[in-house]
């Protein structure tokens, strides 16, 4: 009798301690009691009800002869137990996904809109995300540790509030990669992470940790459309607005002045309409490709070799080259070339004139913001370091001061950057500066 007094203590003590240790093992959430694999955990059945399991492959369940049920998670899936009239519902995950799961949950304790789940083993935060600041917690947690078959940390099935903007999503990507990652949203709000092709690495990096997919943006396949306009503004507005231009022939901003500072000023300058417009110049290429406009003729050349000679026709006049060298949805880089050039027949071989040309290039990266590309200044004037040439001497250039009834003498001609064509650009609206 009193062996069996002891065994009965001994018993106690253990069901107290086993209920301690394996109840810490379970996650409920909504009607569903999460375990890990492998985890028991106990069940009171003090008036021996009828029990019912629906899959004894994912719960193991073991009668303790004492009121107690030992239910054991053995395999991946999901169960439905019943004792009596109550129901519980049960998912056995794995046992990394049941600590990510602790662990989001732990991160959206206080949240309202997010729910949790677990598909197909992993970790799924489903509902709507009211707030930018929940996204932040549970993607600043610790993903070190893999999923198994996981492709990511976590899958971010929210769909995003219409109070959240594109501004306060950019803010879950770091400021130095928003110009080839951007988090957008699908025609249901759901996210995705869009990407320039040569940041896939980045982008999974980073679509790991968010708990989004990636995505390559389908438009950096598509053409880009450029818009530049030639216009001449005197020396006095110029320094009016505040934009001191060197005086050098030609000048390419970007390797002189900060963008940002002059970026106002060019735009206040410009919707003064101090300035007076001499052409617009429209053109369209796909990456790596170069497109070209040209406002001139070609002449035959004569190219002399050891055994014969041969006719080839070269262009002058005003040619302008872009090519798009990197795109992404915020930023383009561009490299550009012009060339002015003109018949010089005073050196002349065989009754063919040579051709007198001036060729100025540069790399910009272009965006939302007018811009100063090239600044052609002393347009009246000789410049003996360029051979008694330059791009005043054309007739395409010279035409256009003539039809506007401007000297050149006193002006900059200036090849701006435009964003998009308006309706000023289209006009080709003459400014009020004039001559």
């Amino acid at each position: 009798m009193a062996i069996g007094l002891q065994h009965q203590a001994n018993m106690k003590w253990f069901l107290i301690i086993f209920s301690i240790f394996f109840f810490r093992q379970t996650i409920c959430i909504a009607d569903t009691i999460y375990l890990s694999i492998g985890e028991s955990r106990l069940i009171d059945n003090p008036n021996l009800l009828d029990v019912y399991l629906s899959n004894s492959k994912v719960l193991k369940l073991k009668d303790l002869n004492n009121g107690k049920l030992l239910l054991k998670a053995s395999s991946l899936g999901r169960a439905k137990l019943s004792i009596g009239q109550n129901t519980n519902f049960y998912h056995v995950v794995s046992k990394a996904s049941f600590q990510r799961l602790m662990e989001l949950r732990s991160q959206l304790k206080n949240n309202f809109g997010l729910n949790l789940s677990v598909i197909e083993n992993c970790p799924v935060v489903s509902g709507k995300l009211l707030k930018i600041s929940d996204w932040k917690k549970i993607s600043s947690l610790d993903f070190s540790k893999k999923i198994p078959n996981c492709a990511l940390a976590y899958q971010m099935k929210a769909r995003v509030s219409e109070d959240i903007s594109q501004s306060e999503l950019d803010k879950l990507i770091d400021s130095n990669q928003t110009d080839y990652l951007k988090i957008s949203l699908n025609n249901k709000r759901h996210a995705r992470l869009l990407y320039s092709p040569q940041y896939e690495k980045i982008a999974k990096k980073i679509g790991f940790r968010l708990g989004i997919e990636i995505q390559k943006d389908i438009q950096l396949d598509t053409e880009s459309n450029y818009y530049f306009e030639l216009i001449a503004v005197k020396d006095s507005e110029l320094k009016q607005y505040g934009i001191g231009l060197p005086t050098s022939a030609s000048y390419n901003l970007a390797n002189g002045f900060d963008k940002e500072s002059i970026s106002g000023k060019l735009n206040m300058l410009y919707n003064s309409g101090k300035y007076t417009h001499l052409q617009a110049i429209a053109l369209s290429t796909l990456d790596k490709q170069t497109s070209k406009f040209h406002s001139g003729g070609e002449i035959p050349v004569k190219l002399v070799g050891e055994r014969n000679s041969q006719i080839t026709w070269k262009a002058y006049g005003f040619i302008l080259e872009v090519q798009t060298t990197e795109r992404n949805w915020r930023t383009e880089k561009i490299q550009l070339k012009v060339t002015a050039s003109n018949i010089d027949s005073a050196n002349s071989i065989d009754g063919i004139p040579a051709i007198q040309k001036q060729t100025y290039s540069g790399n910009f990266v272009v965006g939302d913001e007018l811009q100063i590309l090239f600044n052609f200044k002393n347009l009246g004037q000789t410049d003996s370091s360029q051979t008694n040439f330059g791009i005043h001497w054309i007739p395409f250039i010279k035409d256009l001061f003539a039809e506007n009834q401007i000297r050149m003498e006193n002006h900059h001609l200036i090849m701006i950057y435009k964003p998009a064509p308006n309706k000023q650009f289209a006009q080709n609206k003459v400014g009020e500066s004039n001559d």
